[in-house]
């Protein structure tokens, strides 16, 4: 099964996701913001996916952790998450032709089918 990075500054919404990968048979880290998980991509061997919310505070959004990600390792597969799709589109954030990209509030199956891909 994948090994997923999951990525929130909110604790709840991390755990939830958190909860639901497990579930879903994945093993899973998590990291509470970009400089974190970018540090554990860094150290740590194997990762399938990162799971990462869009807008995160801490210098360091989700976009620009996905870019950096992409860069340390380009076959890492990329999900982004956010609860404001129209807006991230907008300001520019979220690149979609890039990065997969799922709305909040997803449903387990959402997520299990973009991991399925």
């Amino acid at each position: 099964m994948p090994h997923v990075l999951i990525v929130d500054d909110d604790d709840l919404v991390r755990e939830v996701g958190y909860q639901m990968l497990l579930k879903l048979g994945h093993t899973v880290q998590a990291a509470s913001d970009g400089r974190q998980a970018l540090e554990i991509l860094r150290t740590q061997a194997s990762f399938d996916f990162l799971f990462s919310d869009v807008m995160m505070p801490g210098g360091m959004n989700g976009v620009e952790l996905a870019k950096a990600a992409a860069d340390l390792r380009p076959s890492l597969k990329i999900i982004l998450v956010t609860g404001n799709m129209d807006t991230a589109l907008m300001q520019g954030e979220v690149l979609p032709n890039v990065f997969a990209i799922l709305p909040k509030p997803y449903r387990k199956q959402q997520l299990a089918d973009l991991i399925a891909g």
